[in-house]
């Protein structure tokens, strides 16, 4: 199961039949705020996330999100996915300041999110 953070119904639409013809369950939530309640009370079994930084206002939310899976104790490690488009570039660098391993622009989730989820679930 993948938690993804967007509020783009559309493109989440997108998203969710990209990763169900990998093989992937994906369970959207449209804030970190929301991924944090979900992870809190349904967040066991836990293969990965996913989020789109145009949605994220502050990026002190990103540090919160991957503390709250450090100590939930998730086993995602090279499994926290953020991307954003490619001129925010200090959006993308307090990703990976936040401990998110694959941090993308916006075209390479495009281009890659078929392999990512396929790779995610054959762990």
């Amino acid at each position: 199961m993948v938690l993804f953070v967007c509020n783009d119904l559309m493109f989440v639409s997108r998203v969710q039949q990209t990763a169900r013809s990998a093989g992937v369950t994906l369970v959207t939530r449209p804030s970190i705020a929301a991924a944090l309640s979900w992870l809190e009370t349904e967040g066991n079994q836990l293969g990965g996330v996913v989020v789109d930084l145009k949605g994220v206002a502050d990026t002190a939310t990103l540090k919160q999100l991957t503390s709250a899976l450090q100590s939930e104790g998730e086993a995602i490690s090279g499994s926290l996915l953020a991307f954003g488009p490619h001129v925010k570039t200090e959006l993308l660098q307090a990703a990976s300041d936040a401990g998110f391993q694959n941090v993308w622009t916006q075209g390479q989730f495009d281009r890659g999110m078929q392999g990512w989820f396929s790779q995610l679930n054959q762990r």
